[in-house]
């Protein structure tokens, strides 16, 4: 099977208090970013998300 292209994304978009989407859990506004971990943490209204930074956005789970 084969790879899924990337998703590219404006990084510069993506910081503390920024507002994303997911694609089950829906907008939500991001708390904590932790670029040297490679971490990015969201809350939605069903709580916090934490996530792989950047590979969601590259993945499509988030998007900005």
């Amino acid at each position: 099977m084969p790879e899924k292209p990337k998703i590219e994304f404006d990084a510069s978009k993506v910081y503390e208090g920024a507002k994303v989407k997911h694609k089950v859990f829906g907008e939500g506004t991001v708390t904590k970013m932790d670029k040297a971990e490679k971490h990015i943490r969201v809350r939605f209204s069903v709580g916090e998300k934490t996530f792989i930074y950047p590979d969601a956005f590259h993945n499509g789970y988030l998007s900005v």
